[in-house]
């Protein structure tokens, strides 16, 4: 799980404000729940702490 938290820390250092961040660190968070490599529980932390939206509430206001 900690090769997760790096590459969703990696992803907002190097594009803070993108679409793509959103896209790629909620289809990789999608991606290791299915693997079981992340809970339920820290699934759910993680878009919170990492401020990840995807779809109609993404980064419209910016």
């Amino acid at each position: 799980m900690a090769q997760i938290e790096d590459y969703l820390l990696e992803l907002r250092e190097t594009m803070p404000v993108c679409d793509q961040v959103h896209a790629w660190g909620f289809g990789a968070l999608c991606f290791a729940k299915r693997l079981g490599i992340v809970s339920n529980e820290d699934y759910d932390r993680l878009l919170k702490e990492h401020n990840i939206r995807f779809g109609k509430d993404s980064w419209n206001e910016h």
